[in-house]
């Protein structure tokens, strides 16, 4: 059993503590209580982790992240009520949610790669375990870790033997995941591309999909108010928002990262770079105000690190594909003012990313790709201009065609552009993205 002498009291509340925490006594700390926790997480050391009592630790410094490591303990045994009230307890002291999911995903795919070895599947193992720690522990070197984890967990016990990797450092799925690459980023990222509707993102989401080792999801948004219809059998999110009662927003998002959770790791396990393109109309574009809920970005980078840019068009030509599609009546007013006052809540809601222009793709598509491709941290294929026209994607809306040239522009009313003129907010956004109206 652990030891744990209760530690000094910070700013925690003394309600909680004994006589002696109450009349002022200062109460020694166990400094490497939390050391010893994580080591034991690390190790797989289920049963210690699950005898951390929070009232031994309910004063330390570090006591949300001891409560969620206890919980971690008591998810691997299956004693689902007290995982429950330990992770309560651990966001009630300030844990991190991103921490929280992070270490719950982790436990799903340790859980797995258990029963994959009942099953005597031992490459899968290998996998889940990889992607249990991955996740937990990002910024580590997984294979380190799994040495010790498998060797705790998988020698002795009740479950079968289960051999270490020897030495995986080298295999070519992993340099093809980013660990040699350029983007040199362990855990590799998800890539996102985020872009409004009627700006030519899907020629240039198949263009991505047309480079080495990508595998694009199209038209992403967990969050999205398109549904079409009842009848939702393939899609938990949907069926879970028309439940009795319906799902909130955080059950929402969690069944996507746990959906997501899998997608990453097929695509680690193929040696791809996964991509989801944003739809981000739903959250811009649609209703009678922006929508106040995380962009896919803030969803995503809750459990994975992120590599994102935003690509725009002409916001006049934009405006006129909108009205030529009926969608421009998905907000109000339906005015070229109001568009303008939503692009710019779409640009505050990404800044830092890089930002590609479509113009200047069409103009000289090899050399943006090659800048679309740096900044998402992917290889480059020079014959993607042949290829991608055997690429289909969702949400190929707008003129269809494989070639990549400018197109004239949609013929509009004089009075459009007189409107253009007296828009303070669409002659800032011209002078945002470096845009003329003539």
């Amino acid at each position: 059993m652990v030891s744990a002498s209760r530690p000094v009291s910070g700013s925690t509340a003394l309600s909680q503590a004994g006589p002696a925490a109450q009349s002022g006594e200062l109460l020694p700390c166990d400094e490497q209580l939390f050391d010893r926790a994580l080591t034991q997480w690390q190790f797989g050391d289920w049963n210690r982790l699950a005898v951390l009592d929070p009232d031994d630790f309910a004063h330390h410094p570090r006591r949300a992240r001891l409560a969620l490591l206890a919980a971690a303990g008591h998810q691997q045994l299956g004693q689902a009520e007290e995982t429950r009230r330990l992770v309560r307890l651990a966001h009630e002291w300030g844990c991190d949610r991103t921490l929280i999911e992070r270490m719950l995903i982790s436990g799903v795919y340790n859980t797995l790669g258990c029963a994959t070895v009942l099953a005597g599947q031992e490459a899968g193992a290998l996998r889940h375990l990889e992607t249990a720690l991955t996740v937990g522990a990002p910024g580590n070197d997984p294979e380190l870790l799994m040495q010790a984890r498998i060797r705790h967990q998988f020698d002795g016990g009740d479950l079968p033997k289960l051999e270490p990797p020897r030495d995986r450092r080298h295999r070519p799925a992993r340099r093809a995941m980013g660990v040699d690459s350029g983007a040199g980023q362990w855990p590799p990222p998800v890539r996102l591309i985020h872009h409004l509707a009627c700006t030519g993102g899907t020629l240039i989401s198949r263009c991505i999909a047309a480079q080495p080792d990508t595998w694009v999801l199209s038209e992403v948004d967990p969050l999205s108010p398109f549904v079409p219809g009842r009848f939702l059998p393939t899609d938990l999110i949907g069926l879970s928002r028309f439940g009795s009662p319906p799902a909130d927003t955080e059950t929402q998002i969690e069944l996507f990262l746990a959906g997501l959770a899998v997608l990453y790791a097929q695509a680690r396990r193929q040696g791809e770079h996964l991509v989801l393109r944003e739809h981000s109309h739903g959250q811009f574009h649609f209703g009678e105000a922006v929508a106040e809920r995380p962009t896919l970005r803030a969803i995503v980078g809750r459990v994975y690190p992120t590599r994102a840019l935003v690509t725009v068009r002409h916001p006049f030509d934009t405006f006129l594909s909108l009205q030529d599609t009926g969608w421009v009546q998905h907000f109000s007013p339906p005015t070229l003012d109001e568009y303008a006052r939503r692009v710019h809540a779409f640009l505050d809601a990404h800044a830092g990313c890089p930002l590609i222009r479509y113009e200047d793709f069409v103009a000289d598509p090899a050399a943006t790709m090659q800048r679309i491709c740096e900044g998402l941290g992917l290889g480059y294929n020079p014959d993607f201009i042949e290829s991608f026209s055997a690429i289909e994607l969702s949400g190929d809306s707008g003129r269809h065609g494989d070639r990549i040239s400018p197109r004239p522009r949609r013929a509009h009313p004089p009075t459009l552009e007189q409107e253009a003129c007296a828009s303070e907010a669409f002659q800032t956004l011209l002078d945002r993205l470096d845009y003329r109206l003539d």
